[in-house]
C-alpha cells in the first residue's frame, strides 16, 4: 500500500508543481514487491525516470521526489527512512546554435529544403547524446531522421498529430525500419560532417 501510494502522489508532481510552459515527465517505470499472493512484502523497489528541459526543472523534480517518497513512507509509519538511490544521469541536450544553423544548411543543399524541418516543441526522450558535447566542451546537434515506410504516415501530419498508436517507436521490440535506414543514416551523417572534415577553398 506504501508503494501504490507512492506511485499515485508522484503522479501529481508534473500536474501540480511544474509551470504548463515548462517540460516535465515523472514516471515510476517499474516497481517490485513480494513474491507471494498471501504473504505481505516486507520491502519494495520503484524505478523512477525523470525528464526535463532544463536544470532548474529537473533539480525542482528531484527535491520533489525525494519528498513523497519520504513523506509517504512517514505517513505509512514505515519503520526506517527510505533509501533513494541516484542510478543514472544524462545532462540536458542543447544543440549549438551555430552548429545547428551549420547542419540545417549542408542538409537543405544536399536533401532539399522541404526534407528539412524544425520540431515545434523539444523532444522528451531520455537521452545520453548531450554528455558527449558536455564532456568534450565541444559543440554538438542532435538531429533525427525517420526510418518506416512514409505510406504508414498518409494522412498524418507530424508536426500537428501525435504518431498514430499502430505505429512503433524506436526502443519498441516492434519497431521495424525499412531496409535502407541504416544505409541512409549512415550517409545523412556525413553530410552532416562535411563541413568540418572538407578543407575550406582558398
Amino acid at each position: 500500500m506504501m508503494a501504490a501510494a507512492t506511485v499515485m502522489r508522484l503522479q501529481t508532481v508534473v500536474a501540480r508543481e511544474v509551470a504548463a510552459d515548462r517540460s516535465a515527465v515523472v514516471t515510476v517505470a517499474s516497481l517490485h514487491a513480494g513474491t507471494r499472493e498471501n504473504v505481505i512484502p516486507d520491502t519494495a523497489d520503484l524505478t523512477i525516470n525523470i525528464r526535463s528541459a532544463t536544470p532548474a526543472v529537473r533539480s525542482q523534480l528531484l527535491d520533489a521526489v525525494e519528498r513523497v517518497v519520504r513523506a509517504e513512507a512517514a505517513a505509512s509509519a514505515a519503520p526506517q527512512e527510505p533509501e533513494i538511490t541516484f542510478l543514472n544521469g544524462f545532462p540536458v541536450t542543447v544543440n549549438d546554435a551555430e552548429a545547428t544553423a551549420t547542419v540545417q544548411a549542408v542538409f537543405r543543399t544536399t536533401l532539399g529544403p522541404d526534407r528539412v524541418i524544425d520540431l515545434p516543441q523539444p523532444l522528451t526522450g531520455s537521452e545520453d547524446f548531450g554528455a558527449f558535447g558536455t564532456g568534450l566542451g565541444a559543440p554538438s546537434v542532435y538531429w533525427t531522421f525517420g526510418g518506416l515506410d512514409p505510406a504508414s504516415f498518409q494522412g498524418v501530419d507530424l508536426l500537428q498529430d501525435q504518431i498514430p498508436p499502430e505505429i512503433s517507436h524506436n526502443h519498441s521490440a516492434l519497431f521495424a525500419p525499412i531496409a535502407e535506414t541504416v544505409e541512409r543514416g549512415v550517409r545523412y551523417l556525413l553530410v552532416a560532417a562535411a563541413p568540418w572534415l572538407t578543407p575550406p577553398r582558398p
